[in-house]
C-alpha cells in the first residue's frame, strides 16, 4: 500500500477520497441496475411483477446486510 494513501499515517482528505470514490462509484453502479432492471420488469412482465419485487427488496437487502442471518454457524 501507498504511504500516501494509508489511512493510518495519511492525510486526511487524500485518504478520504482514495476510498469514497470507488464506493460510491460502485453504489451508483448497483443502483443503476436496480433501476434499469425495475424499467425492464415494469414494461415486460407487470405491474404485478413489479410490486412483488418491491415488496421482498428490503427482505432482500436485509439478508445482504447480515450474513449470518440465513447461514448460521
Amino acid at each position: 500500500m501507498s504511504h500516501q494513501y494509508d489511512p493510518i499515517t495519511g492525510k486526511v482528505i487524500p485518504v478520504f477520497f482514495h476510498y469514497a470514490v470507488p464506493s460510491v462509484i460502485g453504489m451508483l453502479a448497483a443502483t443503476s441496475a436496480g433501476v434499469i432492471d425495475g424499467i425492464f420488469v415494469g414494461n415486460f412482465v407487470g405491474a404485478s411483477a413489479l410490486a412483488a419485487i418491491n415488496i421482498s427488496m428490503p427482505a432482500f437487502a436485509d439478508s445482504w446486510s447480515d450474513p449470518g442471518l440465513f447461514c448460521p454457524h
